[in-house]
């Protein structure tokens, strides 16, 4: 089940599972995106998805190769930000494409939250695009406007361990 929740000009769209932005192939393993129809339109336009598997990751988990193609639909039609979870570490990533080429006019930003009390995953290897990596039980807070967005990763004493901001395309 998608569901889709309206802030200003943003559209947060939170997923249980991001195999949901796909179709399935008739033996049921094969997926393709739904690049040309209403629905992928309908389901990814400008703004932040939240899914659970990130696209990369310096954690255990790594590179989750099979979601190039969401993040092809997600570049393509615009998306900011995904934040995901998983890997229980906070990571940072620059914007980038579904081959994981810097992309600062167009690019998606990944973050890592899965910082919510659960013990930490080390770091494991050096994703490509990253550019930080905290182990810490803290919480990420975005502030998002049709032109910008920023970021906190903020401890429960409200110390900023990260910040930025990013433009919109």
């Amino acid at each position: 089940q998608i569901r889709l929740r309206s802030h200003g000009h943003w559209l947060l769209n939170g997923m249980a599972e991001p195999m949901e932005l796909f179709e399935a192939g008739d033996d049921g393993t094969v997926f393709r995106s739904p690049r040309d129809t209403e629905k992928a339109h309908r389901v990814i336009r400008q703004g932040d998805l939240l899914v659970h598997h990130p696209f990369d990751s310096s954690g255990t988990s790594g590179a989750n190769p099979w979601l190039r193609d969401m993040w092809s639909l997600l570049h393509d039609n615009g998306a900011e930000v995904v934040i995901s979870g998983h890997d229980h570490l906070y990571e940072r990533f620059a914007p980038q494409d579904a081959n994981q080429r810097p992309d600062a006019a167009r690019g998606v930003r990944l973050f890592i939250a899965g910082t919510g009390g659960a013990p930490l995953y080390p770091r494991s290897r050096s994703a490509a695009n990253s550019e930080l990596v905290i182990q810490d039980n803290s919480a990420l807070r975005l502030n998002m406007d049709p032109t910008a967005y920023e970021w906190e990763f903020v401890e429960d004493n409200g110390s900023a361990l990260d910040r930025g901001m990013g433009a919109c395309h």
